[in-house]
């Protein structure tokens, strides 16, 4: 079995098929090679990502990121409330005062940052944290763009920007 990533080359083959009672005995050779690109393996990842700016699609627990755009709900008004909050259309209707609450929410975007330079990892000599490296950081990606998370991936070393992206709807 091939762990590590990359790409192989299986062939020439050779292919022998004989009858249960040993009679027949053909042997075909194939002189071609298949080409195949082994990948990481991705994981399924649950991590909580905290947010670190207003306006967006990730539920925050922090009244600063308010999105005043969204109304979550509307309440009886309370002492102290800002008037501003006032949802004055309803409030007419039902003769008292109600507020508006705005939906929570907040954006984040993930760099992550992959080691390629092959001297930081020159006692790895068989490769695995490399591996693991690969399989960690598409890891993360993976659940990024599954949860609407911009993400970009950077070589640490050069700091280009080897991809980046985020999932939209059709």
């Amino acid at each position: 079995m091939i762990s590590k990533r990359g790409i192989y080359f299986l062939g020439p083959f050779e292919v022998e098929i004989k009858d249960p009672f040993g009679i027949f005995n053909v042997v075909k050779k194939y002189d071609f090679k298949l080409k195949f690109v082994v990948l990481p393996r991705i994981h399924n990842i649950n991590v909580e990502l905290k947010a670190r700016q207003q306006l967006g699609n990730i539920e925050a627990e922090n009244k600063a990121f308010e999105d005043y755009t969204n109304i979550s709900q509307l309440r009886k008004y309370n002492y102290g409330d800002s008037i501003k909050r006032i949802h004055w259309k309803v409030s007419a209707k039902k003769r008292e005062f109600y507020v508006k609450e705005f939906q929570v929410s907040a954006m984040s975007e993930v760099y992550i940052l992959w080691d390629l330079n092959k001297n930081h990892f020159a006692m790895d000599t068989q490769g695995i944290m490399d591996e693991n490296c690969a399989e960690c950081m598409l890891s993360i990606a993976k659940f990024c763009l599954l949860h609407d998370i911009p993400v970009s991936v950077i070589d640490y070393n050069t700091g280009t920007v080897g991809s980046s992206g985020r999932i939209k709807n059709l």
